[in-house]
């Protein structure tokens, strides 16, 4: 049995994509699995899977890209595994120490993090950074075996430093239909509230309509405070839910909010990354998001919503005025939507891509 280990100095130990979906997978595939993660809990063996931990928890950014990282590698490279799967940045040197020690190196790159870098405000100069991180990544991925990455672009990005990069989307698990709930007047958004996901001009678009939009996830109070002031009453904020309300709620809003200018997304035309957009779907929502091709080519293709300028408070105010007015679309655009999930745009079908990523180094 392939004995091997993903590592991780900056996730949680049941991380969706690294846990949940890669790890059971692989599992499942016939391999033999663990997982390094940095934290303080104690090692565990959960769905045959084995989780270690450094003990290490880091007590600022500094700690978590030097110390944590260290740890991390120390750990891992105890294990002896023939496979080594990287999920950070941080990580990228330690991930060449165990190429050139005979080890076989997969980088899974979630984010863009060349042109992440423009959105990190502790930076002096976030340009230059970016410039030299590029130089790095490229030196990096020339001596490591393989990249995966969730978004199309990255791998065409990939593709031209080292052949062997695969595509393995964050499509979510396909959970049962909460088909038959009742819709309400209202729009919700679930996940982390940050800038990004352009939650004052949402505010500011229900303001003026009769409905209230539910957002359920974590932010910074002073954020929140300043999205629930714009939105004149009609904002409710109900912290952070469990899988199941938060599915309920996607469920029973007449569409789940999209809405991303974020310099990444910009810049990728859309990302595969996010699995917010598919979760709304998944659970009979239509979705009102921006239009970025990527994810106009979804909305059209599938009819399951409606794509906006996420800089316009007229365009946001329209779309979700429509659902308001048209409720029988909502609940056609939702099924249209549900039937794409279960059909393209779930995990299973990424299944195949993993495996492929591994056969592919176990044969080399």
């Amino acid at each position: 049995m392939t004995k091997i280990c993903h590592m991780t100095s900056v996730h949680k130990r049941y991380d969706v994509r690294i846990f949940q979906k890669e790890c059971i997978t692989l599992r499942k595939l016939g391999y033999e699995v663990h997982l390094v993660v940095s934290d303080a809990e104690p090692d565990e063996i959960v769905n045959d899977i084995y989780i270690h931990s450094t003990g290490y928890l880091p007590k600022n950014r500094f700690e978590r890209m030097t110390g944590a990282a260290k740890e991390v590698y120390k750990l891992a490279k105890s294990l002896n595994a023939e496979i080594y799967h990287f999920h950070d940045p941080e990580l990228m040197g330690f991930g060449v120490k165990l190429s050139k020690q005979g080890k076989k190196v997969i980088f899974d790159s979630h984010e863009h993090t060349i042109v992440q870098i423009y959105s990190k405000r502790y930076l002096i100069f976030p340009k230059a950074v970016s410039k030299l991180f590029a130089l790095y990544q490229k030196r990096v991925i020339r001596q490591i075996a393989e990249i995966i990455t969730p978004t199309p672009q990255l791998v065409d990005l990939f593709k031209t430093i080292n052949e062997n990069a695969f595509l393995v989307t964050n499509y979510p698990k396909l959970e049962e239909s909460m088909a038959g709930i009742k819709k309400k007047r209202q729009i919700c958004f679930t996940g982390g509230c940050d800038s990004q996901w352009m939650l004052e001009n949402i505010a500011i678009a229900v303001s003026e309509l009769d409905c209230e939009i539910i957002i359920a996830g974590s932010g910074n109070e002073e954020y929140i405070n300043a999205i629930i002031k714009k939105g004149r009453g009609k904002v409710k904020y109900v912290g952070q839910l469990g899988k199941e309300d938060v599915y309920r709620l996607q469920s029973e809003s007449l569409a789940g909010m999209a809405v991303n200018y974020g310099i990444q997304t910009i810049k990728e035309g859309g990302t595969l990354g996010n699995t917010k957009m598919f979760e709304y779907m998944m659970n009979g929502s239509p979705i009102i998001c921006t239009d970025f091709p990527l994810w106009k080519m979804v909305v059209e293709k599938d009819d399951c919503g409606i794509c906006v300028d996420a800089n316009s408070v007229e365009e946001i105010r329209k779309a979700i005025k429509y659902f308001l007015d048209c409720p029988d679309e909502s609940i056609r655009m939702g099924e249209n939507a549900r039937a794409a999930v279960e059909r393209e745009y779930n995990w299973d079908t990424q299944v195949e891509n993993l495996a492929q990523a591994y056969r592919t180094l176990i044969t080399e």
